[in-house]
């Protein structure tokens, strides 16, 4: 994700102070500022109108091979696991998602 520049839009937010506690605390733990910890989960939320399932399947296959290169750990083992689960998850929607707009 790119970092926001000065020039780029603001506006004003009201949060609840406790919500605003825990994006602080995020955003402590993954070394970024509250703006860009607010911006990394927007966009993961809201992903560019363009963005190809196929594309985020391989990249997630690509992420996988890496893991699994690594030495044998639980952990990685596990994260492995978990990536092949979301790129199939994600292929099942896409193509619901493909059906009911042929609907």
């Amino acid at each position: 994700m790119a970092r926001p520049k000065q020039s780029d839009p603001q506006f004003k937010l009201r949060i609840p102070e406790e919500l605003k506690a825990r994006i602080t605390a995020a955003a402590e733990a993954n070394n970024r500022s509250v703006s860009s910890e607010i911006l990394e989960v927007l966009e993961v939320a809201f992903p560019p109108p363009d963005a190809d399932v196929a594309e985020m399947v391989s990249e997630l296959n690509e992420l996988q091979l890496k893991l699994r290169s690594e030495p044998d750990h639980d952990e990685i083992e596990w994260a492995a696991d978990s990536i092949d689960y979301i790129a199939v998850t994600l292929m099942k929607i896409d193509e619901k998602l493909r059906k009911l707009d042929r609907k």
